[in-house]
């Protein structure tokens, strides 16, 4: 069950990564804009990221050969991981959305050669780096896996 359950939210992270690029891209190209401004905070920009998440090395030559061949290790590794080793059912869900996150930018990386970023979030002339729906998962599986890690070795001091 826990196998069918890992799949089914890989599927769902990837089709809702893709399907919010597909939809941004799309309204972006009719309004023939770069830039849609949501609220004061919040704008949606088009940004084609050949780094990994958040820009980080953009700048490295082959970047995007590099990183879609470590993306698809790392994919793998996780999957196998999710699917197959880890015990807890919470952990291996976690990992899942992790992993449909990392699918989601490895399908853009292979289709467009860069992953397509569009959340910008700022205050006044400071931008946190423009990011996705894929990234967010993958931030938010990472974050909740930690606190999970840091609450069980607390657990075991006590």
């Amino acid at each position: 069950m826990k196998f069918i359950i890992n799949i089914i939210l890989i599927s769902l992270v990837t089709a809702f990564d893709q399907c919010s690029k597909w939809y941004v891209m799309a309204i972006l190209h009719y309004n023939n804009d770069r830039v849609i401004t949501l609220c004061k905070y919040l704008d949606i920009v088009m940004v084609w990221n050949p780094g990994i998440s958040f820009g980080m090395f953009s700048v490295v030559k082959n970047s995007n050969m590099i990183f879609s061949l470590l993306s698809c290790f790392i994919v793998l590794v996780l999957l196998y991981y999710s699917l197959f080793k880890l015990k807890k059912s919470n952990h291996s869900f976690i990992v899942a959305v992790i992993v449909g996150g990392a699918f989601g930018n490895l399908i853009d990386r292979l289709r467009f050669g860069a992953v397509f970023d569009f959340i910008d979030i700022h205050i006044a002339h400071w931008h946190w780096p423009v990011f996705n729906v894929a990234d967010t998962f993958i931030v938010c599986g990472i974050i909740t896996l930690l606190c999970n890690c840091f609450v069980k070795v607390r657990n075991d001091v006590d």
